[in-house]
């Protein structure tokens, strides 16, 4: 919780909703960007100077398990990438996961969220929060786990 009371996961989704009305497009992976085989592009607004792939393992997302997030972060030249955060929220219920991954960089560009885990199916929305340049870049992905 922040001082006034209001937790950092709330100000996230109305920062992310934000993001989302005033979006006029997404922004595709930066040309010469290393590819994630079977990497997924995470969405981001228009001028967003970073772009994301995302690659879950195992591929189909087990309820209950701990599984792991693959996130590859491209940026344009002049942004050097400081961290990431990782997390994922359940928009239609209003909650998130009940776990912090471990986010390692495997190497430059190269990260991973260890010890993710979804504890219900349903829409859950991964999001990705890129720190380096100006201000932090907010990315998502929707995933249907069953």
């Amino acid at each position: 919780m922040t001082q006034t009371g209001i937790s950092v996961r709330l100000v996230r989704r109305i920062a992310l909703a934000i993001v989302g009305l005033v979006a006029l497009g997404s922004t595709p992976a930066h040309a010469g960007c290393p590819g994630l085989p079977g990497g997924k592009v995470m969405t981001a607004t228009k001028g967003t100077p970073v772009s994301v792939l995302l690659r879950t393992t195992p591929e189909m997302v087990p309820i209950g398990e701990p599984f792991t997030a693959e996130v590859a972060v491209c940026a344009d030249g002049d942004v050097e990438i400081q961290r990431i955060e990782v997390d994922a929220t359940m928009p239609m219920h209003q909650h998130g996961t009940n776990y912090r991954p471990e986010i390692v960089e495997t190497e430059p560009g190269r990260f991973e969220a260890k010890g993710m885990l979804f504890h219900m199916p349903g829409l859950w929305r991964f999001e990705v929060l890129v720190f380096g340049g100006d201000r932090p870049a907010i990315l998502t992905h929707d995933l249907n786990v069953e």
